[in-house]
């Protein structure tokens, strides 16, 4: 006997719900072309948590992870402030606000009818806490961001992950982050920065940093293996960067979301503020191998409706 998802047999076309829950079965060709006509044709990853390793998962679609306020709250209606975007890894890593003043905006029904967390460009933006286990060279991270206009007219950082060591009250010389950028003003390309324990940028090359389309979602990869060695990906898992070397990171103190820090230290100064959307972000502590990048690429391109 087979999980739910379908009769052997069956004349009825199977609904989406159902095939949501099943797991692998023998389906009849009728059964197969049914899903296929659907749109719901079985994939290798039914949602990031498959995976192993995932420390971050923050889903602008999933309502009930949207919040007014830093702890409890209610749930945030359309148009309204962002102060607490929950973690759905399992691990709690909440993104959070405290200023009403500079909390992102839930917007309905923005990109293939789901919800987004938009981002003013002025002053708006979310931490989490530390993430020790992002203390590592060996992540990959998936980003699917919106932007009204290319080139934008501020420099946007969707998402960076900081990290520094404080050594007697003083952050120490080696840090490395690591987040998607929009550069500009010249050419709005979306990129990944890296920067090394010895303070080298690593970005990509010019040829090969991926150009967004104005108000139309799209996915941003960076993946860095165990020595380091970084490479970057738009949409469709293609490679839009030459290799390069990541150096260590050392103490993960937190990641923001919608700007970066003009700081490398232990005082906060957010700069580079997002003028967009952010739909979602998911961040594991591994290299994954091609299938699984695949997988969750697949998996975020067919949710948000990118081709």
């Amino acid at each position: 006997m087979r999980p739910r998802g379908g009769i052997i047999g069956a004349t009825v076309q199977p609904g989406a719900s159902a095939f949501n829950s099943a797991a692998g079965g023998i389906w009849t060709l009728r059964e197969a072309e049914a899903f296929k006509r659907a749109g719901t044709w079985p994939r290798l990853l039914q949602a990031p948590t498959d995976l192993s390793g995932l420390q971050l998962w923050l889903d602008a679609s999933d309502a009930s992870t949207l919040f007014d306020a830093t702890t409890g709250g209610s749930l945030v209606a359309a148009d309204g402030g962002v102060a607490r975007w929950e973690d759905k890894s399992g691990n709690g890593r909440h993104a959070t606000q405290s200023n009403a003043s500079y909390r992102p905006l839930k917007k309905t029904s923005v990109v293939n009818g789901l919800a987004v967390v938009r981002f003013d460009g002025s002053n708006d933006y979310m931490r989490t806490g530390a993430i020790a286990a992002l203390d590592t060279i060996t992540t990959t991270q998936f980003v699917v961001s919106r932007h009204p206009s290319v080139p934008p007219s501020a420099n946007g950082v969707i998402f960076r992950n900081r990290y520094s060591t404080v050594i007697g009250g003083n952050p120490a010389l080696n840090r490395q982050f690591s987040g998607a950028f929009l550069e500009t003003p010249n050419s709005g390309r979306l990129l990944w920065h890296s920067r090394s324990s010895a303070g080298t940028l690593i970005a990509p090359d010019a040829a090969s940093r991926a150009q967004p389309t104005a108000n139309v979602a799209c996915v941003l990869t960076g993946q860095s293996d165990s020595s380091g060695n970084v490479t970057n990906y738009f949409n469709a898992n293609a490679a839009i960067t030459s290799t390069g070397s990541a150096g260590t990171p050392n103490g993960h103190e937190t990641t923001y979301i919608g700007c970066t820090n003009s700081n490398d230290d232990a005082d906060f100064s957010p700069i580079a503020f997002l003028n967009g959307d952010v739909c979602e972000l998911i961040i594991y502590s591994a290299s994954l191998s091609s299938a699984e990048r695949s997988a969750v690429i697949a998996y975020l391109m067919s949710k948000w409706g990118i081709s």
